[in-house]
């Protein structure tokens, strides 16, 4: 804040100050408090009510605000929902006809070399008791 600015301020609540003790004064020795304090309130009465019509317009325009926003968004969320159904069936689709075969395929080619290699070669079985065979050696020692 510049210090213009605030010498203003200062200034303004200073005359505020004096102009209030002013009117206490006056109204004092005039004798008017009743008369200040029923136009105090019909005042008040009045800013209440203006403040009500705001409040009011502005619940009547958020009100219209949410019905507009929900009928821009149920296309949307329609659209959205046609869109994952149709990339749910996609997959399903995808997953049918490539997946699942080379699943199939892999699972049987690696089970045939397995069986091939126990067959023809050291298989796993072979393997697991020769390690077997040589911590029995080991634990014997």
């Amino acid at each position: 804040m510049s210090s213009r600015l605030k010498s203003w301020l200062i200034i303004g609540a200073i005359l505020f100050l004096l102009i209030a003790v002013a009117l206490t004064v006056l109204f004092s020795i005039w004798g008017i408090w009743p008369e200040v304090r029923d136009f105090s309130l019909v005042i008040l009465a009045f800013l209440t009510f203006v403040a009500l019509g705001f409040l009011s317009w502005a619940a009547f325009v958020m009100i219209s605000l949410a019905v507009q926003i929900k009928k821009e968004i149920t296309p949307v969320l329609d659209s959205l929902r046609e869109t994952t159904d149709t990339v749910r069936e996609t997959t399903k689709v995808a997953s049918d006809l490539t997946i699942t075969p080379g699943v199939k395929a892999a699972s049987a080619l690696l089970g045939a070399a397995q069986v091939a290699g126990i067959f023809f070669g050291i298989g796993r079985a072979r393997k697991r008791a020769e390690k077997r065979a040589l911590r029995r050696r080991e634990l014997a020692k």
